[in-house]
């Protein structure tokens, strides 16, 4: 049964609002993906990446962040690499250390 009065055509501009969005957003992600500078072909082929995380390790421990001769091993990767000072976390949290039974 089809709605009829105010009810129905709050609806009806409640779709037409949601579809006037959604056109809009592809619109602008086009727009932006089209802006995007492009790599040439080929640019990577040959390229090692490395990306080593680990989790509860203070910056200030590494010696390639000035902490001594504490991590050799990581340190001679940081110098024949390329070393970030910054690196950002969605969520930036450590559990807490439990003990094994």
């Amino acid at each position: 049964m089809a709605k009829s009065g105010a009810g129905g055509r709050a609806w009806w501009w409640t779709l037409a609002a949601l579809l006037v969005v959604a056109l809009v957003g592809g619109v602008v992600w086009w727009s932006a993906a089209s802006r995007r500078p492009r790599l040439p072909g080929g640019a990577l082929r040959g390229a090692n990446v490395l990306l080593v995380t680990i989790d509860t390790l203070r910056a200030d421990r590494v010696g390639a962040y000035g902490g001594g001769t504490l991590t050799p091993s990581i340190d001679a990767l940081a110098a024949r690499g390329v070393r970030f000072a910054r690196a950002y976390a969605h969520v930036p949290m450590t559990l807490p250390r439990t003990p094994r039974s």
